[in-house]
């Protein structure tokens, strides 16, 4: 089970998400879909086995990033 997957049903639990919980909602909202990202608060971890791919994987994220999910 991801950490996202978690904090979901932790929050569902109590009904109650906190300004963190908003901002890593918004966080994977952002960069939904993209291949070897993952998101964590305000940290970005891209993936790639050899430089070229990661900086493959990478430029998507600058496209996303200004645009933002969450407005």
């Amino acid at each position: 089970m991801s950490l996202t997957a978690w904090r979901g049903m932790a929050s569902a639990a109590i009904r109650h998400t906190s300004a963190v919980d908003e901002f890593q909602c918004c966080v994977d909202k952002t960069y939904e879909g993209l291949n070897s990202v993952a998101a964590l608060v305000n940290d970005m971890l891209v993936f790639g086995k050899a430089m070229q791919e990661h900086d493959r994987n990478l430029r998507p994220c600058y496209m996303v990033a200004g645009r933002g999910a969450c407005g």
